[in-house]
Order: C-alpha cells, then sequence, then structure tokens
C-alpha cells in the first residue's frame, strides 16, 4: 500500500472514531424503569393506543452553541430550521445505537453451548511457499438472543414562535396498544429514545395533534400569602442562582408588593415558570421568568388566560389582559392599569 494510501486510511479511521464517540448532552439521557408520572398517565388517559412525545422549549443560543447539533437544529434570521423527521445518531446513546444496529443479549441464564471457530494458519510458518491448513478450536459459549434494530424516528413540529426560541414538539413515530402484552419494555425504550436526544419525555393519545400538544403546556398556580417575602422570594426563585436574575426578580417582586396584592402567586409548566399578584378575584399581574420581557395584567378569566400560549393571545382578540414590557416606566404604567381595573 501506498504511502498516501496508509496515510488516507489512518485519516479516514480517526475520523470514524471521532463521529462515534458518545456525545455528552446537558440532560439526564435515560430511565431504568417508567417514570411513575408516564405510568399514572398511562392509566388515566382514556386512550386504547399511545405514543411516546414530548414538548420543549427550544431556546436559539443553545442551538448556536451546537447542544442541538445531533437534531441538525440551525437557526437562520431568528427561525429554528430543522428536518421534519430525524434517525437518531447511534453516537447520542446506548439507546440510538441500538435503535440503529440492534443488540446481542449474553444469556448467561441458560445452559453454554459448544461452537467451533475456524480459521486459517500458516503452513510451517510460510504461507507464500508451503500454503495454508484450517485449524478448528471447539469452546463452550453463552448462547445470545439477536434483537433487531427498531429504525424509529423521531418527527419534529414547531408549536410556538417566541423570543430567542422555538416551543418544538417531538415525536417518535411508533404507537402501541395498551392492551399489548410487551408494552411496558417497547415504551420504555422510546420514552429512553426521545428523553437520550431531546431532554424531554411524555405520552399522549395515538391521535394526538398540535392542539393537544398546546393544551399539554399548562400552569399550575400556587397561592402564597403576601407578607412573606423572603419565604416567597425562595419558592420562586427554586434553583435560580444567577445573581442578576435573582436581583431582577427581588425588584419586580418588590414592584407588585407596593400595590398591595391579596396574594402573591407562582405557577410553573413543563417548561416555564411563572409568579405575580393578585389583586382581585378577577385582577392578577405575572409574568415569566425565563422570558423576562413584559408582565400581563388580566382582568378577565384570568386562570384560562393564563393557560394560553403568546402566540394564542396575539391572535385572539387582545381583550381580557394588558401585555407591559419592562421598559424605563413599566412600573408606573403597572400602577396605572391594576388601580384603574380596581376602580372598575
Amino acid at each position: 500500500m501506498a504511502i498516501a494510501s496508509v496515510e488516507s486510511k489512518l485519516i479516514l479511521d480517526e475520523l470514524d472514531h471521532i463521529q462515534m464517540m458518545p456525545i455528552k448532552m446537558p440532560w439526564k439521557k435515560g430511565f431504568r424503569k417508567i417514570p411513575p408520572t408516564i405510568k399514572r398517565k398511562v392509566e388515566t388517559l382514556g386512550a386504547d393506543a399511545v405514543i411516546v412525545a414530548a414538548v420543549k422549549k427550544v431556546k436559539h443560543e443553545d442551538v448556536n452553541k451546537g447542544i442541538y447539533d445531533h437534531l441538525s437544529f440551525t437557526v437562520e434570521d431568528d427561525k429554528l430550521k430543522y428536518p421534519e423527521r430525524i434517525m437518531p445518531q447511534e453516537n447520542v446513546g446506548h439507546t440510538s445505537k441500538v435503535n440503529v444496529n440492534g443488540k446481542e443479549i449474553v444469556r448467561k441464564d441458560l445452559p453454554m453451548t459448544t461452537k467451533t471457530f475456524s480459521f486459517d494458519t500458516p503452513n510451517f510458518g510460510d504461507a507464500a511457499t508451503y500454503g495454508t491448513h484450517t485449524v478448528d478450536i471447539v469452546r463452550d459459549v453463552y448462547q445470545r438472543d439477536h434483537i433487531a434494530p427498531r429504525d424509529n424516528t423521531i418527527k419534529i413540529e414547531t408549536i410556538e414562535e417566541l423570543d430567542g426560541a422555538t416551543v418544538v414538539a417531538f415525536t417518535v413515530e411508533e404507537t402501541f396498544d395498551l392492551s399489548d402484552p410487551n408494552l411496558e419494555g417497547d415504551l420504555l425504550f422510546n420514552l429512553n429514545l426521545i428523553q437520550e436526544n431531546t431532554g424531554v419525555s411524555d405520552i399522549f393519545g395515538s391521535a394526538a395533534s398540535l392542539e393537544d400538544f398546546k393544551s399539554a403546556i399548562v400552569v399550575e398556580w400556587e397561592i402564597l400569602p403576601p407578607d412573606t417575602r423572603e419565604d416567597n422570594l425562595t419558592k420562586i426563585l427554586g434553583k435560580v442562582k444567577n445573581p442578576i436574575l435573582v436581583k431582577t426578580i427581588s425588584d419586580r417582586y418588590g414592584a407588585l408588593e407596593k400595590l398591595k396584592p391579596r396574594q402573591i402567586i407562582r405557577g410553573t409548566s413543563g417548561f416555564n415558570r411563572y409568579f405575580g399578584a393578585m389583586f382581585e378575584d378577577d385582577l392578577v399581574a405575572f409574568e415569566n421568568l425565563e422570558y423576562g420581557n413584559a408582565l400581563y395584567v388580566m382582568y378577565e378569566n384570568w386562570p384560562t388566560l393564563s393557560q394560553k400560549t403568546r402566540l394564542e393571545l396575539r391572535k385572539s382578540d387582545g381583550g381580557g389582559y394588558e401585555r407591559i414590557e419592562h421598559r424605563a416606566d413599566w412600573e408606573k404604567t403597572l400602577a396605572r392599569v391594576v388601580n384603574q381595573k380596581r376602580d372598575e
């Protein structure tokens, strides 16, 4: 072989090695068993068949950092671009590798079996002169089960475009009958496949649409007493450690506090966290901890309005709420709107 060919082969081998190295993800890659929340959902979903799917807010800055390169995500003109569906790469993790290649299970629980291995060896150490002969070696080996590849793909769809982020639905394209005796193992496999690749996992009825995915983005509200500032801030901040964000949230809490609310409210959904204040039964002000660019004052059926995405609010007639951006005079605007609605 020519030197150039040897060098080319070494380069190709090194590239193959790099491509096969496991990809590190900033999220938990999988589960040893089906999470209790998923089991409960299977029991209460009211469907005969289910799919593994999940919703996630994908930050464009994370895409630009390369966190979603394995999904071929890119951002162009502040829009998330992606293929309609992807076949998970085998180096994303164990489940993705099995999905593409299948696997072999060594059955140490079964009796060993005898197997003959044959190979050619040179006669008198010189195959060119004296030829070769076959040598057979008999060994006891464990029996093995061969599991075929599943070749499952993940479908990708946009639910909502946000400022600097996109809410995306991921769906593993395989349907499971709830009466299938193999349901638990198959469901766990797909939960791990989607979790490994996206960092989120959930299940829906097999006929779920984008509207069903949207309805899963539910904000659950907790009512807190207004006179326990430090305790409330601890609950609202959760694991937030960024000193700038901590100060921002504390300052905004203070602005709401000045208007003497009846209660403080704290809310969470699958990927968002909110806090705000209730001034009357039908008058609340709240904002998203992550977006941070505006707060919403809602004064008509706020529990229902608060479940809507910002896209749905924009598409509505605009009634029932006011959006206040955090400009220089936002506190004055907030006070004006709250006092005006209190007097109505």
